[in-house]
């Protein structure tokens, strides 16, 4: 249940004060510019995704190609090609998806297994088809993070289907919003209690 926060936008007097209630507030991740991230490591130990050609903890494949439609879809195979010499190289690598329709929700879905993390996101939220994506890469070892911007938000997504995305990036320029998303995370979190199998030794 990992919670990233969005930074890759803006001058860094512009995402600074969100970045610093990321930091305060135990996020997991920021997902931010090759310019910013060295800025964000000096404020704090935190993870940091980075668009490619960039280097971070994560390196962020998809943005200004076919993945977010800045170039056809059917270009799709370059970009994989790209991912697969990453992980080759030993990379974290994370795929990010803009769902523009039905192609890149199929898009998203396989790409369970290829990178280590698919960042799905959509000018409109509730269009993004989470039952199908989770139900997708479920079976993978791809962590599925989907676009939210607000608390609820992210509550409906680790709630969905019951087992809920992996994680979710937040995208807001309220630091408060920050607060309270992970107020409710942690919430979740306390209230999810792992079941670990037991073994009888012994009936009385």
């Amino acid at each position: 249940m990992e919670v990233w926060i969005k930074a890759d936008e803006g001058e860094w007097e512009e995402v600074k004060p969100i970045v610093v209630k990321a930091l305060e507030s135990g996020v997991d991740c920021i997902l931010t510019t090759a310019e910013h991230s060295p800025k964000i490591k000096e404020l704090g130990a935190i993870k940091t995704a980075v668009h490619y050609p960039g280097e971070g903890d994560v390196v962020v494949v998809g943005k200004g190609t076919s993945f977010d439609g800045t170039k056809p879809i059917e270009e799709k195979e370059e970009v994989i090609k790209l991912i697969n010499s990453l992980k080759k190289k030993e990379y974290e690598v994370g795929a990010f998806v803009v769902i523009r329709g039905k192609e890149y929700e199929m898009l998203a879905s396989e790409l369970g297994g290829i990178c280590d993390y698919v960042i799905v996101v959509s000018t409109d939220w509730k269009i993004i088809p989470l039952e199908n994506l989770i139900a997708a890469l479920q079976p993978t070892p791809t962590k599925l993070i989907a676009s939210v911007s607000s608390a609820e938000e992210a509550k409906l997504a680790f709630e969905t289907l019951e087992v809920g995305t992996d994680g979710v990036l937040l995208s807001t320029k309220d630091p408060n919003v920050v607060v309270d998303t992970m107020k409710v995370v942690e919430s979740l979190r306390e209230e999810r209690v792992e079941l670990v199998p037991a073994r009888i030794i012994n009936l009385e």
